[in-house]
């Protein structure tokens, strides 16, 4: 594998930067482009050459673990929770965490409130 060079790593860490910044907020490719300095068609490749996903796959489990974090910790609704990471309805947050986790976000919390005992 290429070594990857100082501009790369630097364009990588404004990316996830700006990822891990407004990840509870609706996160556009051409605005993590523009961040990168990339056109869309480059950022893609780069991003998903760097990262082995696409950039809606990467925020997923981004959001995912900062919910089941969430979920562990806080007494927050489901829904609040799902907002709060940046999934604007409770259908698309369902679908993605149990993608992700391969459970319900409450039976998530049920078996991590057992664990815990």
């Amino acid at each position: 594998m290429a070594d990857v060079s100082v501009d790369d790593q630097n364009r990588m860490h404004r990316v996830t930067h700006y990822i891990n910044t407004h990840l509870a907020d609706s996160i556009g490719r051409a605005v993590v482009a523009r961040e990168a300095n990339l056109s869309l068609g480059a950022f893609s490749r780069f991003f998903r050459l760097r990262t082995g996903k696409t950039l809606p796959e990467y925020l997923n489990e981004l959001r995912v673990g900062r919910a089941c974090s969430l979920l562990a910790h806080e007494e927050l609704k489901v829904t609040d929770i799902a907002l709060e990471c940046g999934f604007r309805n409770l259908a698309n947050f369902n679908r993605q965490f149990r993608n992700i986790t391969r459970m319900a976000p409450r039976d998530y919390r049920a078996q991590w409130r057992r664990s815990s005992l």
